[in-house]
Formats: C-alpha cells, structure tokens, sequence
C-alpha cells in the first residue's frame, strides 16, 4: 500500500487535511516532530488514491495559503487608508500604487458584503493590475451608489 507524507507547520491545517482525509478509506497516522512545533502526517492508501488524494491537498494548501494572504490585506487597507498611500506587489509580480482614497473606498465596500464576497474582493486587490483595477471600479461604483 502506498505511503504519502505530509509535514505541517499549522495545526489548523493539519487538522483540515485530516477532515478531509476523514472521507476516504485512506488509513492516517499523526506523529509530532520531535523538538520543532511541525506535524508529519502519513497516509496509507490505495494506489488509485494517491493522484486524488494528492491534488486535493494541494488545493487545500492552496486555499488556506489564499485566505491567509487575503486576511492581512485588510490590515494593509487600513493602514493605507490612515497614511500616504503605497506601493504594493501583487501575487503575479506586478507593483503598483494604492492611493489612500482608493483603501478607503475598498474598506468601505468590503464591510458591507457577505464573507464570501469578501473573500473574493480582497484576492482581486492582490491577485493582478487587472482584477486590482476592476476591484477599485467596483468599490467605487459600489461608493457612488450610496452617496
């Protein structure tokens, strides 16, 4: 039976992949690494499995690494908003100014939306030029709208 290992750094995500795990015929076992704070995670499963198993952890990974990038931008909107304005990278490499007008605006939208919408809005501010772009329309829009 084949084995995959898996090391975590996050007890939150070890535990997510375990939930997910939890609906397979997958058998797991769970050790901490000695003297580090990291979990290793061995999974034994069908050979069928592993292709699945695999990519659907790497999406899990994927997805928390993302709302834990998007969770530090409304930081970042508010301390823009509060200052002068600047730079920022976004995921593709791109660098571009964010003025304090443009955070403002974009504070203002995201807390009127649902948590998915939220969720959505801030990986267009960070994603590209064009969705950051896109996303500043939008919470302009969305600005003019309640005035």
């Amino acid at each position: 039976m084949p084995r995959i290992i898996y090391k975590f750094k996050n007890k939150e995500r070890l535990n997510e992949v375990v939930g997910y795990l939890a609906s397979t015929q997958a058998d797991i076992k769970m050790h901490d690494i000695p003297s580090t704070t990291e979990f290793k995670l061995e999974i034994k499963c069908c050979a069928e499995q592993v292709e699945e198993i695999r990519s659907n952890i790497k999406s899990l990974n994927e997805s928390y690494k993302l709302t834990e990038i998007t969770s530090k931008i409304i930081k970042m909107l508010s301390e823009t908003a509060k200052g002068t304005g600047r730079t920022i990278r976004l995921m593709d490499g791109d660098v571009i100014r964010l003025t304090p007008e443009h955070a403002n605006v974009v504070i203002l939208t995201h807390d009127e939306l649902s948590e998915e919408n939220q969720i959505a809005l801030r990986t267009m501010v960070i994603e590209s030029r064009k969705t950051h772009e896109a996303a500043i329309q939008f919470c302009l829009g969305k600005s003019k709208e309640t005035e």
